[in-house]
This record gives structure tokens, sequence and C-alpha cells, in this order.
């Protein structure tokens, strides 16, 4: 409403999804919400800065942990190239996003660029394979998120588990407090941690669940809310990292975005993982 009173008409607002928390259920196909955490500012000169981040512009710029990427100066290299296009069908009814958003990667050849760019639901299967590929490379996997709840990542955890790799859950307080009451706190469900608990459970001296203290029961309600995983081996660094909460719902449901990174940016989510 602010923006509007002064921006008038420059200001448009497109409107994506169902309504996930309306009376009326959403139907199986389409996009349930959307969770898409990307800005994008065109200069004058013709270059582009982009902003893609874990959070929300809002509060938890604050009072959240939270992970921003900054990509300057995108002209030559814009992983996000097919980005518009697929927003573009999605409010035209007439359009078929899925097929807009394919196309456009297989036009732009985007899929085999490094770091890698992941739209979903559309890529959800490359995100799972990518999960799975990059775990079974790994001797360390650090979890960072409050969401840990889908069947086919809990598996290739396991798989790495089992060739001896070893596995650190970090999220906020509240999946500790939510097990222990048996009563929702904060944003974390009773059962939120039952997947991490069972891995911990299974491979006893290889898993581990650690809990960043954070005030979500005051007023200010903070938490963790990063939904990103490095995996540390013997050829370097991975992360996976974006806005997607890594159950299967959202993986298959929402529209969000995903990256994969190694080197220098990898390098500097494992540091923060350990100072976490």
């Amino acid at each position: 409403g602010v923006l509007r009173s002064c921006a008038g008409e420059r200001l448009i607002i497109r409107r994506i999804g169902c309504d996930v928390f309306g009376k009326a259920a959403c139907g199986s196909p389409g996009i349930n919400t959307f969770h898409l955490k990307l800005m994008q500012v065109t200069r004058m000169s013709g270059l582009v800065d982009q902003i893609e981040s874990s959070g929300n512009i809002g509060k938890g710029m604050y009072a959240n942990l939270e992970d921003w990427i900054f990509f300057s100066r995108t002209q030559d290299r814009d992983l996000h190239v097919c980005v518009w296009p697929t927003l573009a069908a999605l409010t035209d009814a007439d359009s078929e996003p899925y097929a807009v958003y394919s196309r456009c990667v297989q036009d732009t050849g985007r899929g085999s660029q490094a770091p890698k760019f992941l739209m979903l639901p559309f890529d959800a299967e490359k995100y799972y394979s990518e999960f799975y590929r990059a775990a079974l490379g790994a001797s360390q996997i650090d979890v960072v998120s409050m969401d840990f709840r889908d069947r086919r990542l809990r598996g290739a955890l396991a798989a790495a588990l089992q060739q001896g790799a070893t596995v650190n859950f970090v999220a906020s307080t509240e999946w500790h407090y939510a097990a222990l009451t048996k009563e929702k706190q904060g944003t974390a469900d009773i059962d939120d941690i039952a997947d991490a608990a069972s891995l911990e459970s299974e491979f006893p001296g290889q898993v581990r669940i650690l809990f960043a203290e954070t005030n979500f029961y005051s007023s200010l309600r903070n938490t963790l809310h990063h939904k990103f995983v490095t995996f540390r081996g013997g050829n370097g660094n991975v992360v996976l990292t974006g806005t997607t909460n890594m159950k299967s719902g959202a993986i298959r449901r929402n529209l969000d975005q995903a990256y994969i990174f190694r080197d220098a940016v990898a390098d500097a989510y494992v540091a923060y993982v350990d100072w976490l």
C-alpha cells in the first residue's frame, strides 16, 4: 500500500500459485506457493545486479540466521535468464510454464554451466540427483536447515553414511523443544526432527544434531532460516543452497530456486558452518 501510494501504476503486482492458506485445497497440478526470493536491479548502464536469499525482505533480515548471495554484473553470465520467461508463462493461463522453462534451458545451455541453477518444481528430479551425487562424494555433510523431512533426501544421507561419511544437522532449538514437549514450538512441529533423529539412532557416532540457541519464544521470534547443505570431500567442497525447504511437498509443489556452488563460494559456506 505504501509503495502504491508513491509509485502509482509503476508498481506492478502479479500473482502466481494458489491460496495454500485459504479454505479451498490446492489442486494437484501447478504451483502451490511462490517461494522464490530473487531481486534484479537493471542499471541505466545496462549492467544487472541480482540478489538471492534464504530469507524474506522483512524482519528476518535482522532477526534470523540467513544467507544472501549477490550476483554482480551478470550481463555476460546470467544464471537466472530462464526465470523471467517462466514467470511470465505462469501468469498466462494459455502458456505451459514447464515447456517454456525446459525450452529455455535447452536453448541457452544453462543446465551444463557451473555454478548450477535449478528452478523448482521444474527441476525437482535434478535437485534429488544432485543431492545424491554430492552426498556419495562427501566425507562430511552438514545440513543447515529447519526443514528436513523427505524420504529420498534421507536415503541419500543414509547411503553416504553407509560409506563412512559423517553428517551434522544444524537447526534452531525449536527442533529440540518441540520434540521434548510434544508441542509445536516456534516454527517447528513435533516431528520435524524425526528424520535426523532416526539417522542418529541408525548410525551412532556418525550423526550429530546441533542446535543454534534462538529466542523463538519471544515477540521477536527469530530462528535459523537457512536451507543449505555443505558436502566436504577429497575433490573439494560443494554447497547446495537456495530457498527450498527440504520437504517433498516443497520440492515438488513450490516455486523455488536452488544453486550448486563449488570452489570459493562453497568454501565460504563451509567456513560459516564451522563458525556456527
